[in-house]
């Protein structure tokens, strides 16, 4: 079933802002843009196109399809799709990506909400009608990246499951 292009935009605005309350190191890679990458297929939709014409703190947003794993450390954020949790999961166990914000996808999918999954830091989840977001907090300080309490105070923060 096709998503309705109005979720899609909410997914992308809930990604833009969410970015605005991350701090990542000076290593990081994309420092001239914010590179959103999706992994092998956008959850945004057309809610992408829309992030495009934006500016984050003065650079332009890149967005890109990541079809194999080497590129990752060139993302400041990827998005990964429920659908692709699995893949996402085995690859990442040849190389862990570096200060890139992983943001996954489980609006379609209310059975993932509530858990934290290995190299996933934000989730957006079905809350209701509505969308929200959750935050594996101990993922995020181990990647290096970190984040304003005031998004703290927002999300339902998950731990890694026992």
């Amino acid at each position: 079933m096709a998503e309705d292009p109005k979720q899609q935009v909410v997914k992308a605005a809930f990604v833009f802002n969410i970015a605005k309350f991350v701090s990542w190191p000076a290593t990081n890679q994309s420092t001239n843009q914010l590179r959103i990458c999706s992994y092998n297929t956008s959850p945004l939709g057309t809610g992408g196109e829309l992030l495009k014409r934006r500016k984050f703190h003065g650079k332009p947003v890149v967005l890109a399809t990541l079809e194999q794993w080497e590129g990752i450390n060139r993302c400041t954020i990827l998005l990964v799709s429920a659908d692709n949790l699995t893949r996402f999961e085995s690859d990442r166990l040849t190389a862990e990506p570096k200060s890139t914000l992983v943001i996954a996808d489980f609006t379609q999918h209310d059975d993932l909400a509530g858990v934290a999954y290995e190299g996933v830091h934000v989730s957006l989840v079905r809350k209701g009608t509505r969308i929200g977001f959750e935050i594996n907090l101990t993922g995020l300080e181990e990647s290096g990246l970190k984040v304003s309490s005031e998004l703290l105070k927002l999300a339902d923060i998950v731990e890694r499951p026992r």
